[in-house]
């Protein structure tokens, strides 16, 4: 029978001399990052909305998006490229064409974003694709952001 290891059981109890194994990937932090939008009328196909920064070394464990009814379209949930250009973007890096048009919510839809790293500061960015997306004045987005950093 062969013994397999995780890198980071490899780290510490295999490796001579042991290794310290990456700060936030035991015993980290769980950080919570919430913001909203509150619609000032409808959003176009390809428009975008930023909510808040991703901070730099963040590894994603859940976003969630909670919705009013949204008449039409779908939307697409990322983030923007970092500033300094070392984080590139991905527009569907969480969600890719949800429907909001029934008030609900919902989680990380893409794996691909689930437990991502981000290797500099970014912004979570909705995306509007596949016509609009028609929001009266009273319709609310709610996203909420669980990363550890530390």
């Amino acid at each position: 029978m062969a013994a397999y290891y995780s890198t980071n059981y490899t780290k510490q109890f295999v490796n001579i001399p042991s290794e310290k194994i990456p700060k936030g990937e035991q015993y980290g932090r769980v950080h919570v990052a919430y913001d909203d939008y509150t619609f000032a009328g409808d959003v176009d196909d390809t428009d975008t909305i930023d909510f808040m920064k991703i901070p730099k070394g963040a590894r994603i464990i859940d976003v969630h998006l909670v919705h009013s009814a949204l008449d039409g379209g779908t939307i697409d949930l990322g983030w923007s490229a970092s500033d300094d250009a070392v984080e590139a973007g991905d527009a569907d890096g969480f969600l890719d064409g949800y429907n909001p048009s029934s008030a609900g919510s919902t989680s990380l839809g893409i794996l691909g974003g689930r437990m991502k790293k981000f290797s500099a500061e970014c912004t979570l960015r909705l995306t509007v694709k596949a016509d609009a997306v028609v929001g009266a004045t009273d319709h609310v987005l709610q996203i909420m952001v669980m990363y550890v950093v530390d």
